[in-house]
């Protein structure tokens, strides 16, 4: 039933394919006469993978289109539009049907302002079809921005109910450089007190960071720029960074250091449109600000914030800050689970290398380290993977890679033995959950101890959703017997006790710089 379920699917997608024609229309096909050929052929072949394979195959077809929607409109956003182009390309090959007609007609009208083409943003807004007035000026407002054309840029935003829109959809950026190239800094500070009365510093949003460091590029503040820069250098493109870096220099009054810096920036290929915005920052050079209490104030405010977003970016779903030492950890438990999946057999690994309760019954050492190595099987492995990459990565970049280590080695350790201390039936345990409850314990602990963190409203909203995470884990290990709830508990209150003790400062410094399984 489920293979023909999973037919269904695709014989509905081939129907919509029909009805839409395009130059999409022959590769879109194909791929959906190969999904319906390989799920046929795995239910003739091998029937008792069919029904997974057809559940795969249909999974890819339905989510891996969103995703590269979503990465392509990140991409239209930060100046990258050839990858957004490319993006949308295999969306609408994979299923046109979930890339709208607006949004590819977006993607090319960028494509066209990038390259410097003379396109009229008004007669381009009518090809996205109908839109209220403030709509078709917040478009407008995102399109001239690949122009560098400030004066049509304010033009849009100063029309009522723009700013409330480019607030919610996410272009504060835009409208803070708008901003603060053609009002004086009195309009620049009061237009800041409105993003942090709106909570829009407070989204995990690279938006958010981007607008903090053009608002102190604005007051001047070069310091403060250059040490938060790297933040964003992975998914800003240089020209824009260099752009802000000049900017910051010429209200600090070193004109010549940001000349320096644009004409760098200028000799780097493929800038396109980011030519003409820092041919703008050498043509309107900003006057050299005098610094006084509020500008001060709010430079404090900004310094604050961006440690604070530096600090839990990690809890995102960001992967393209480095985490070598949270990465090897992981490859080594996918190297066991894969060794393990060829051994002749499992229960004899399991015999061999997990934890046994009593331990008089095999009390060896090491066994309170290589249990969690082993996996029961596949959901066990992915699930306990996920949460070593995701809590690991805080841990990492918060505590440094040595503490990381200790803290995950303790975990394991600890876990293991509170399963000893508490487990009274026969049983043996495996799994690496004892260390990553560590990691999530040391996480919490780091959040919740920390003035800063915790009183920042990002900060409280991780540290609700962690005590959540905390509560539901607890919960189900009291009701699901298979869990080895002892080792999750024991995992992460010596994870919550480690990240007390060995993350005391580290924020500071920062802002100055079958068998139960586990």
């Amino acid at each position: 039933m489920l293979v023909l379920a999973c037919g269904l699917v695709w014989l509905i997608h081939i129907v919509q394919l029909t009805r839409r024609r395009g130059r999409s229309f022959v590769p879109a096909l194909a791929i959906a006469l190969f999904g319906v050929g390989v799920s046929l052929a795995v239910w003739q072949w091998l029937p008792a993978h069919a029904g997974a394979a057809a559940m795969a195959l249909v999974a890819l077809l339905l989510i891996v289109p969103q995703l590269a929607i979503r990465e392509a409109s990140r991409a239209l956003k930060w100046g990258r539009i050839g990858r957004a182009r490319a993006l949308a390309r295999i969306a609408r090959v994979l299923r046109p049907l979930a890339v709208t007609r607006q949004f590819c007609t977006s993607v090319e009208i960028s494509w066209r302002l990038n390259r410097g083409d003379g396109i009229n943003v008004d007669q381009a807004l009518s090809h996205l079809g109908p839109l209220s007035q403030i709509e078709r000026d917040t478009n407008a407002l995102a399109f001239l921005s690949w122009t560098s054309d400030f004066r049509a840029m304010n033009q849009r935003l100063s029309r009522p109910g723009v700013e409330g829109v480019a607030l919610r959809a996410g272009l504060n950026a835009i409208a803070t450089a708008t901003i603060g190239e053609q009002h004086d800094i009195d309009t620049l500070l009061r237009w800041y007190a409105r993003l942090v009365r709106s909570g829009a510093l407070d989204r995990r949003q690279l938006d958010a960071t981007w607008a903090l460091l053009l608002v102190a590029a604005y007051l001047g503040d070069v310091a403060l720029v250059r040490r938060h820069l790297d933040d964003v250098a992975g998914d800003v493109p240089p020209a824009r960074i260099a752009f802000v870096l000049a900017t910051a220099l010429q209200r600090a009054g070193a004109p010549h250091d940001a000349a320096g810096v644009v004409r760098a920036a200028l000799c780097q290929p493929l800038l396109h449109s980011a030519e003409q915005r820092l041919r703008y920052r050498l043509d309107h050079p900003l006057s050299p600000l005098v610094p006084n209490d509020a500008t001060r104030a709010a430079l404090v405010d900004i310094g604050e914030r961006l440690t604070t977003r530096r600090a839990l970016a990690a809890l995102s779903l960001q992967w393209r800050k480095p985490s070598p030492v949270t990465w090897a950890v992981a490859l080594s438990v996918a190297a066991a689970f894969a060794w393990q999946l060829v051994q002749p057999s499992q229960r004899g690994t399991f015999e061999q290398w997990g934890l046994r309760v009593p331990f008089r019954d095999a009390p060896d050492l090491y066994r309170l380290l290589s249990y969690g190595w082993l996996h029961l099987g596949t959901i066990h492995f992915a699930v306990n993977l996920l949460g070593l990459l995701f809590f690991g990565r805080y841990v990492e970049r918060n505590f440094g890679k040595l503490k990381f280590v200790i803290i995950y080695l303790l975990g394991t350790v600890g876990g293991g033995g509170a399963y000893l201390w508490l487990e009274t039936t026969r049983s043996l345990a495996i799994g690496a959950s004892g260390a990553v409850m560590a990691l999530f314990g040391a996480t919490l602990a780091h959040v919740a101890s920390d003035a800063r963190l915790r009183n920042s409203r990002q900060g409280r909203r991780e540290l609700i959703f962690l005590s959540m995470v905390a509560v539901v884990q607890l919960g189900v290990d009291s009701m699901w017997t298979l869990t080895a709830g002892s080792a999750h508990a024991g995992g992460m209150l010596v994870g919550a006790v480690l990240g007390w003790a060995l993350g005391r400062g580290t924020f500071r410094a920062a802002s100055k710089n079958t068998p139960s399984h586990v």
